[in-house]
Parts: C-alpha cells; sequence; structure tokens
C-alpha cells in the first residue's frame, strides 16, 4: 500500500515534470488503483480469515474445557481396562520427574505437568497448556 502511494506520487512528478504524458499518468494511476484494491482485498481476506483462526482456537478451548470437566468423572466409573483404552486413544505419555512433577503429553495438549505429593495431585499443580485430571 505504501509502495503504491509512493508510486502515484512519483508518476505524477513525471508528468508535472514533462517526462510523461497525461494519457500514460492516467494509464499508471489506474494501473495502481486496481494494484491498491487488490491489496486492500487481500489484505480484508486476512483479516477474515484471521478472525475465523481465532473464532475455532476460542471454540476448541471451550471444548477442551468443558471435556476436561466431564472426562475425570466419566473415567471414575470406568473399570481399569476401560480406561486404560481411553489413555491409549488420547495418546498419553506420563513421565514422572525427581521433583515430583508428572509431565503429560498427549493429543489434546503438548504438554502438562501435575505435581503429586503422596499420591494426591497437590494444590499447586503446574499446567503449561492444559489441566486434565488423570485420577
Amino acid at each position: 500500500m505504501a509502495e503504491c502511494i509512493h508510486l502515484r506520487s512519483a508518476y505524477q512528478d513525471q508528468q508535472a515534470a514533462g517526462l510523461m504524458t497525461l494519457a500514460e499518468l492516467s494509464s499508471k494511476l489506474e494501473e495502481l488503483e486496481s494494484t491498491r484494491r487488490m491489496a486492500e482485498a487481500e489484505i480484508a481476506a486476512l483479516a477474515a480469515h484471521e478472525e475465523r483462526v481465532e473464532e475455532l482456537e476460542r471454540d476448541r478451548d471451550a471444548l477442551l474445557e468443558f471435556y476436561a470437566g466431564a472426562v475425570p468423572e466419566a473415567l471414575d466409573q470406568l473399570d481399569g481396562e476401560e480406561r486404560n483404552r481411553i489413555y491409549r486413544m488420547l495418546r498419553l505419555e506420563i513421565t514422572s520427574r525427581p521433583d515430583g512433577i508428572l509431565d503429560v503429553r498427549g493429543i489434546l495438549s503438548d504438554s502438562l505437568q501435575v505435581r503429586y505429593e503422596n499420591g494426591n495431585m497437590a494444590d499447586d499443580f503446574v499446567p503449561t497448556e492444559r489441566y486434565l485430571s488423570l485420577s
């Protein structure tokens, strides 16, 4: 856009200096106007696309929050084998660190850290992406 403004001024200066006819100036300015309209349309399309991506991310976050709250209660009702099958479907990988933090990875989240003390989740867990109860 800034380039179009610069070229428009330069073309007008060339016409004023007699280096270009009014017809040539008119042709150049029409080309620039077409380029400007195309650039504005592309910017609007990108803005609309970005808005849609943000909307989808908000929807994803809302769904994850809903299911993160629903999953623990549903998991409590499953036997060990069924729970294991769900964890495999979610591709959960849990790694215990020496400091008591559990690193959890899966298809719903890249990374999550939960601290357990004496077999119970500590009150000061540290979510790095999403909180998902494993109990």
